[in-house]
């Protein structure tokens, strides 16, 4: 795991980020991310980490997938085990770098980051997903049930927000009838 040096390109800020492993499980390499972004920004402690490792399913965030890709295949067990062998070559992507790392930049950084400015995907995940994460085992899993203090003013924000339109919608409804009882005076509703 390790972290590139920050840097700036189309009013934000930025850092390749490259995780190296045999194998991944699915969305493995966006909770770690976003573990990690939850711990730095205070969100959780490192004890969250050490708790992730247990038995228990930790509610851990899922960082935004844009910018998430596969870098590099490494070939390392196979030219260890088969070439050399006077019959197969070792597979290595030695010849390929620049033109590699050209494609990169060109079509996969430029389209994330675009994206990235156009859509804030991770601006708003921070704000908006980010703070509705417990980090305690799964509710279906755990007898700690108490959601965090920013989830439950979140919840209670929704609801409120849902009553709101719901009251302005029955109103704009009981506008509509009385209007046109007005029009037909006749007419009862």
């Amino acid at each position: 795991f390790e972290a590139g040096p920050p840097f700036e390109k189309n009013g934000l800020e930025w850092s390749v980020i490259t995780v190296k492993g045999q194998s991944f499980m699915i969305h493995q390499i966006r909770k770690m991310i976003g573990l990690a972004v939850a711990i730095a920004r205070g969100h959780t402690g490192l004890n969250t980490m050490e708790g992730a490792w247990g038995m228990n399913r930790i509610d851990v965030p899922r960082a935004p997938g844009l910018g998430l890709m596969l870098d590099t295949v490494h070939f390392e067990k196979y030219n260890k085990r088969i070439s050399g062998d006077g019959m197969h070559e070792s597979l290595d992507w030695a010849g390929q770098e620049e033109a590699v790392e050209k494609f990169k930049e060109d079509f996969i950084f430029s389209d994330i980051m675009e994206t990235e400015a156009a859509e804030r995907s991770m601006m708003t995940w921070l704000s908006e997903c980010l703070p509705l994460h417990t980090f305690v085992p799964r509710h279906f899993e755990s007898e700690d049930r108490e959601p965090s203090v920013l989830r439950n003013a979140h919840l209670k924000a929704t609801k409120y927000a849902q009553i709101r339109q719901d009251t302005a919608e029955e109103k704009s409804s009981d506008l509509t009838e009385t209007e046109s009882t007005e029009d037909n005076p006749g007419v009862e509703i």
